[in-house]
């Protein structure tokens, strides 16, 4: 059974400790999601087991011959190339396999006499084999058609944030990895690639570790959980709804505990006052023990709910309409002759494949592309704000309310 054992690790940030000797072993079969309040470290643990940016302390421990792939938030990839280039540049030993097989191949296929280049082809011939690397791309192809993404000759560099996505998705699950670590996947996912995605993942052979907001996924993949709240990890057996009452269970131990632990800090500090000396074996021992008692006293931390209070003015009956808009980058029709009225208090839901044109028609409405036609009208006193699937550079010199 391959096997990941984690050791004592340690990692800080500036003066924040993310997590502190964190221990945990992943097994085979295994199917972890990892939650935690944001902030709290989640992403740079899976850098760290990944080997991107090491933890400052402790150890990961497996076999030489482990494997572990990880598809990011957003995957790195050379826009210049196209889809095929872009995945069969992966860092997996699959890929890493045929590179090596091309080009001895082509080496061996212009100098076929040459004995010590059969013996290599032989060798990567053999490994091909072991690997089932000869099906590679018709899998791929599997995957990214599941995934909605049909043609493998697109530049990288014109797919929209979503496409890249899946890309990436596609790259990290063609490896299939003795670890399988997935950073938020279900992000500009349609309804039923993630429904493929669910009943891949739980038939995968390897451990699979994934960080989600989409708790409905966790509760079809996840069979434990981890969290990570102020540097500690805390495990649970089950999926995300198991995992609410027995955090609930746990927060109310621990909460009757440190109560119990405060009234006994009481007690021994009204003891202390009244001028307690060492006169006896037994009553040093008491003094210890309430210094011992008082070192330890914390208050318990518990992850909450933030409530945020924004100042926000009066809103008018129009918020924002489309009258008659028409929209088309390139040869893609994005809307059409198409009227919208927002008003106070609505809640819309955009919904569409991947390259619909989802990201293009929030530009429009947010006013960031013209309208090749009809009218686009904002309420007098709106003021839009626009969280897009690419973070805008967020100066490093101002604090975060200034920005």
């Amino acid at each position: 059974m391959q096997t990941l054992r984690v050791e004592n690790l340690t990692k800080t940030y500036g003066e924040k400790t993310l997590f502190e000797d964190v221990n945990f072993i992943i097994n085979e079969g295994d199917r972890i999601g990892l939650i935690g309040t944001n902030g709290s470290g989640k992403t740079t643990m899976l850098n760290a087991l990944a080997g991107l940016d090491p933890a400052d302390s402790g150890e990961l421990i497996a076999p030489n011959d482990y494997t572990i792939g990880y598809l990011m938030q957003q995957p790195v990839l050379d826009e210049d190339k196209t889809i095929r280039q872009a995945i069969f540049d992966g860092a997996g030993p699959v890929f890493q396999t045929i590179r090596r097989y091309e080009e001895v191949l082509a080496k061996y296929s212009a100098n076929p006499e040459d004995e010590k280049l059969q013996a290599q082809f032989d060798k990567l011939s053999r490994e091909m084999d072991q690997e089932d690397a000869w099906n590679v791309e018709s899998n791929i192809a599997t995957i990214l058609s599941q995934l909605h993404v049909n043609d493998m000759d697109q530049q990288i560099g014109i797919l929209s944030g979503g496409q890249k996505k899946r890309v990436g998705m596609a790259q990290v699950l063609i490896q299939a990895p003795d670890l399988l670590i997935l950073d938020e996947p279900t992000n500009h996912l349609d309804f039923d690639s993630i429904k493929w995605l669910e009943e891949y993942l739980q038939s995968y052979k390897g451990a699979l570790l994934v960080v989600t907001h989409d708790r409905y996924f966790l509760d079809q993949v996840a069979t434990q959980i981890f969290e990570l709240s102020f540097g500690k990890l805390y495990a649970y057996t089950g999926n995300y709804e198991d995992f609410v009452q027995q955090k609930a269970e746990r927060v109310e131990r621990e909460i009757t505990a440190e109560h119990k632990q405060n009234q006994l800090y009481k007690k021994e500090l009204a003891w202390m006052r009244t001028g307690a000396k060492a006169r006896s074996t037994k009553q040093q021992a008491r003094i210890n023990r309430f210094n011992d008692l008082k070192e330890n006293l914390h208050t318990l931390q518990v992850d909450g709910k933030v409530d945020i209070n924004l100042g926000q003015q009066r809103l008018g009956k129009k918020v924002l309409e489309f009258q008659d808009a028409t929209l088309t980058l390139g040869d893609h029709p994005i809307i059409k002759n198409f009227n919208l009225l927002v008003q106070g208090g609505q809640r819309i839901g955009i919904t569409g494949v991947n390259g619909a044109g989802k990201s293009s028609f929030l530009n429009a409405l947010a006013g960031e592309i013209k309208l090749d036609s009809g009218l686009r009208i904002q309420g007098e006193t709106v003021r839009l704000g626009y969280y897009r699937q690419q973070t805008e550079e967020i100066p490093e010199d101002k604090r975060v309310i200034a920005t």
